[in-house]
């Protein structure tokens, strides 16, 4: 493998690794007609939800992009209930041609994760063109734990539909023209539909609220979650969440993104982001602050023989306020060194990671700090 060569981690494994430890995952607002004004999926989502992510095309991410190098990877890192459940249906219809045509009526899909973090404590959106009755339909007759005869159960003036599963479990669902919500847990599906009534979703947090412009690409997938992408800068009564875009090609896996901080901390956690402790040292380095960003990258570019560690280096920019170039291997020797230097989500699942190289750089953008972290895979 070259050089250069940066890791083909399989996006779902992204959902596994960045939302089963998380932290959190942001949104886009959502518009569809229904009963005369727009559907946004956020209106259903908790505000005590601890991240959550979405795409716009679950087909493509369950079909395609498992076929990357590291698909292998999802082993290790565990499976999400209802998710995983979701993702063997659209397999199958898939092979059957029939995946297509549902991902046409079907405009998004969002998935988040509650408290305690476990597989089953997940609620799952979709938005669709039409009744999202049609899509509870067809999960029902495909899904591979076949559902049984279900009954409706009324919620605050809205109707529950319970479908029992396997091993004594059951799906419950909430829909109706343009969205469908389901969850192995009929108290978070009361959950979403207490967040729409009582006006206490996400689409009512002031720091998601008009920060979320809808220029996403195709087939694009998200995670915002409730933390710092450098924890040290937290403040203990700053609440702030963290975008993570998750971008991958035959030759690259990375996150990018920025914090949405609250005006009255991001002075504090400017000041504090030029006073981060410097640790240098073998397959570690961690600087911030312009003069130190460039040497530590005018050095790497200047060794007359690169390892991969040093071309991780040098890929930084120069302009960022600071940078972290970190052997996992190292990392997972000692995790706790590292809990200043990388989201908790992350460092849960380090061990994992093992044969990577991260490469993180925060820059100051108007009054945002946008991130990037790099995996790359060592040969």
């Amino acid at each position: 493998m070259k050089l250069r060569t940066v890791a083909k981690l399989g996006v779902i494994v992204s959902i596994l690794l960045f939302c089963l430890g998380v932290g959190g995952y942001g949104f886009l607002q959502l518009s569809l007609a229904r009963e005369g004004r727009n559907v946004d999926l956020l209106e259903f989502v908790p505000d005590d939800c601890v991240g959550f992510l979405e795409t716009d095309n679950f087909a493509y991410v369950v079909n395609e992009l498992p076929q990357t190098g590291y698909a292998h990877h999802m082993a290790a890192l565990g499976k999400t209930g209802l998710l995983t459940a979701v993702s063997r249906h659209f397999d199958r219809m898939n092979e059957d041609g029939g995946a297509h045509g549902l991902s046409n009526c079907m405009n998004q899909m969002m998935v988040s994760f509650h408290e305690p973090l476990e597989p089953d404590n997940v609620i799952v959106y979709f938005r669709m063109s039409g009744n999202g009755k049609s899509l509870l339909q067809q999960l029902a007759a495909g899904m591979e734990e076949q559902m049984g005869s279900y009954k409706k159960e009324t919620y605050r003036g809205k109707t529950i539909d319970v479908y029992p599963v396997s091993n004594g479990r059951y799906v419950a669902a909430y829909c109706g023209n343009g969205f469908l919500v389901l969850s192995y847990q009929k108290r978070l599906v009361e959950r979403a539909i207490d967040a729409g009534k009582d006006g206490t979703s996400l689409a009512c947090n002031p720091l998601l609220k008009g920060k979320l412009v809808p220029d996403k690409s195709a087939n694009y997938l998200t995670l915002f979650g409730r933390t710092s992408s450098l924890p040290l800068l937290e403040e203990g009564h700053c609440h702030n969440w963290c975008e993570f875009d998750i971008h991958m090609n035959s030759e690259v896996f990375y996150m990018s993104g920025s914090m949405l901080v609250p005006d009255s901390c991001f002075q504090q956690m400017e000041m504090r982001l030029g006073n981060v402790p410097s640790v240098l040292e073998d397959s570690v380095l961690i600087v911030s602050g312009a003069q130190q960003v460039d040497a530590c990258i005018t050095e790497a570019i200047s060794r007359p023989q690169h390892t991969l560690f040093d071309e991780c280096v040098s890929n930084l920019s120069r302009d960022a306020a600071f940078i972290m170039v970190a052997d996992l291997e190292k990392v997972a020797q000692e995790p706790r060194r590292f809990e200043n230097y990388l989201p908790p989500f992350l460092l849960e699942r380090v061990e994992q990671l093992r044969s990577f190289i991260l490469s993180v750089q925060l820059t100051k953008v108007d009054n945002q700090l946008s991130h990037i972290f790099v995996f790359t895979y060592k040969d």
